[in-house]
Formats: structure tokens, sequence, C-alpha cells
């Protein structure tokens, strides 16, 4: 995992391997995501205050999105490790997703 904290946006890229570590549960924050349409590819997402400013999958811009409530347990469990709970992105990125609050 790589990661951007700007003042108020955050980007993360994972891996093909992060992406499906995270899938199989080996990251002590995640369970195992079994049929996952996300596991081996690697994304790339910025997000602003008020949510996802951009994504890439394996480099491109997906004809179709990734299923949304994957991608966002997925960047909610890596994100959570990084970014600051007072950081502008968090509820966004972190908080709606894992039960924190603004």
């Amino acid at each position: 995992m790589r990661k951007r904290i700007g003042l108020d946006s955050f980007a993360i890229w994972l891996s093909s391997a992060d992406t499906s570590a995270w899938a199989a549960g080996y990251l002590p924050s995640s369970g195992r995501w079994p049929c996952s349409e996300i596991a081996g590819l690697r994304l790339g997402a910025v997000y602003g205050a008020e949510g996802l400013v951009d994504l890439t999958v394996n480099g491109r811009y997906p004809e179709e999105s990734p299923p949304a409530d994957e991608l966002n347990a997925m960047v909610a469990d890596y994100a959570a490790t990084v970014l600051p709970k007072d950081h502008p992105c968090f509820f966004v990125v972190v908080g709606q997703f894992q039960g924190g609050g603004r």
C-alpha cells in the first residue's frame, strides 16, 4: 500500500498483492471476502472531504466500477491504519464504513 495524505485529500494505491491479501483475510482488520471481484487488481483511489474523486483499476479508468461495497470495505480497512481520525476525509473514507462518527 502506498498513500498520500494532503490537507484535505487522501490518495491510496493498493497493489495486486494488497487486494488479494485483504480478500483472503490476511489483514488483522479485515474479514474474508471469498467472492471478491477486486482481489488481484491494482487500485488507485483519491478522496476529498465529500467522497471519492478519482478511481483507477490496473492503471486505467474502469469502464465498469468495481462493487462499491467491496471497494469501500477494502479502502476503509487499509486507510484506518494510516489516516488520522481528525482528517477531513476520515469520515467518508473510514468512519461511515466502520462505525466512526463525525
